[in-house]
């Protein structure tokens, strides 16, 4: 019932296309997003198809709006880690498997893409949208748009699947980690300590390895100690 609502409300904007942004002649539709799987792990039945039902989703999704070359960028679940069991596990790897790079769906190459969106979540999960923290929202949105991009990118220049998507995944966690590193540090130049010992607690704990994990654990020692 979501689906055939949601579809024929988007259809029917389409329709409309210059009530909603007057001047447009058409429209043209490139991809998909999809950050989804809350309240498939509640239950055993629907997360032990989450796979199969994801392909046959992708696959509607491109049908029902006639565009079967749109790109699709799918996100995980911000909680769920990469050793994560039950139903969760089983959905993060569903997730993983549709994209093209697994090599499970040859058809998928260089059009379907996950987002592995734990690195990018600060708190909470998605059964209380992550806490409300807009910080999550926005840097699990920029990892999808800077992969929807890749993909767009690589049928123009007819580029291999794997590269330029990678490049940009390490790239976004690295300005990541350096925007929420510089924020924390403003915090504490303006003596806001509470929010800059979560953030660089944050960064410290995660990503030890990281020059701005081991900086930010330098700046939570420095403040312990004053």
């Amino acid at each position: 019932m979501q689906y055939d609502g949601d579809v024929a409300n988007a259809k029917k904007v389409l329709a409309e296309l210059d009530k909603y942004y007057p001047g447009a002649k058409g429209f043209e539709v490139a991809g998909f997003f999809f950050w989804q799987g809350d309240k498939d792990r509640y239950n055993a039945a629907p997360a032990s198809r989450y796979e199969l039902n994801l392909v046959r989703f992708i696959t509607q999704l491109r049908k029902d709006f006639n565009a079967p070359h749109a790109k699709f960028v799918c996100a995980t679940l911000g909680q769920t880690g990469k050793n994560a069991g039950g139903n969760e596990g089983k959905i993060l790897q569903a997730q993983l498997a549709v994209d093209g790079r697994s090599g499970k769906y040859p058809e998928f190459k260089g059009n379907v893409a996950t987002v592995y969106s734990n690195p990018f979540c600060h708190g909470g999960a998605s059964n209380s949208h992550y806490g409300g923290n807009a910080e999550t929202y926005m840097d699990v949105g920029e990892a999808m748009g800077r992969t929807m991009a890749a993909l767009l990118s690589q049928t123009k220049a007819g580029a291999a699947a794997a590269g330029p998507i990678d490049d940009s995944k390490a790239e976004i966690l690295d300005q990541n980690l350096t925007r929420r590193l510089t924020m924390a540090k403003n915090y504490l130049k303006n003596g806001s300590m509470t929010n800059a010992r979560r953030i660089l607690s944050d960064l410290a704990r995660k990503w030890p390895d990281t020059p701005q994990g081991q900086e930010a654990a330098q700046l939570l020692k420095a403040a312990a100690d004053k």
